[in-house]
């Protein structure tokens, strides 16, 4: 699931503005042309238009900010011509284009390698489940819905014993188990691949169920890993609202997936 990226964009943007206005204010100190200090002020809206809308909307801006710094110069222009300036104009124009393709390629590819990031924590790379961070985060966002709109979602966790030792077995089988129980479940519920009481464990989240309603769902996870010829241990499960302290008891003793190689 693909993380927020407001607090990225604003962050550079901030920090971007930050050393645009400095560099501006260092070269009024320094007597600079006032038309050359309004010319870096324009790589501000180049940076905007990069961060929220790509390369194309940097590219467009920086023709913008080319044009913008043309019409600064163009009382010089009438009064001298084309020729003494045309340098510096290609000058500014070629670095309003460079910044604007360049950083919102750059801008692009980072936010693509933090969606990326976010997600490699969120799935347990060899269930395709959820990790523990995030089914932590799920229960937290599924009881806040429930409080702002009502309604119950039911918590249950799985005990599963039996796992081969072997790394490339052990791994070949929890890639089964993650297949097998999605398959029957609910769109709208969540599953996760998590250690419980030092145990590896299948957590749920089913949405929308009280703990009588739960039985189905915990009933196919038990024949998923059965099927595997795995072993199920005592099922723990609270509803939510009738039971928060079941609920988070049950997400307060979650902790991270165990690993292919760790033991049963």
């Amino acid at each position: 699931m693909p993380t927020d990226t407001r607090h990225t964009r604003t962050v550079i943007l901030v920090t971007g503005l930050v050393v645009v206005v400095g560099v501006a204010l260092v070269m009024l100190a320094r007597g600079t042309d006032p038309v050359e200090v309004v010319a870096i002020l324009f790589f501000a809206p180049v940076l905007v238009g990069l961060l929220y809308l790509g390369p194309a909307g940097g590219t467009f801006l920086a023709i913008a900010a080319a044009a913008g710094y043309v019409g600064l110069r163009w009382p010089a222009i009438q009064l001298v011509g084309w020729e003494p300036v045309v340098g510096r104009i290609a000058t500014r124009a070629v670095g309003y284009l460079l910044f604007g393709l360049a950083g919102g390629w750059a801008t692009r590819t980072l936010l693509a390698d933090l969606d990326r990031l976010s997600t490699v924590g969120d799935v347990d790379p060899t269930t395709g489940l959820h990790t523990a961070r995030a089914f932590t985060r799920l229960a937290v966002s599924e009881r806040e819905r429930v409080d702002r709109y009502g309604g119950e979602f039911t918590v249950a966790v799985v005990p599963v014993s039996g796992l081969p030792e072997r790394r490339a077995r052990r791994r070949r089988t929890l890639n089964e188990l993650g297949q097998a129980v999605r398959s029957s479940l609910r769109k709208t519920d969540h599953l996760a691949f998590v250690t419980a009481g030092g145990r590896p464990a299948l957590a749920v989240i089913l949405t929308g169920t009280d703990t009588v309603g739960a039985g189905p769902a915990i009933g196919h996870l038990e024949r998923a890993a059965a099927g595997l010829g795995l072993g199920t241990g005592t099922v723990d499960v609270a509803a939510y609202p009738s039971d928060p302290e079941g609920v988070r008891s049950i997400v307060d003793a979650i902790t991270s997936g165990a690993t292919t190689t760790s033991p049963t």
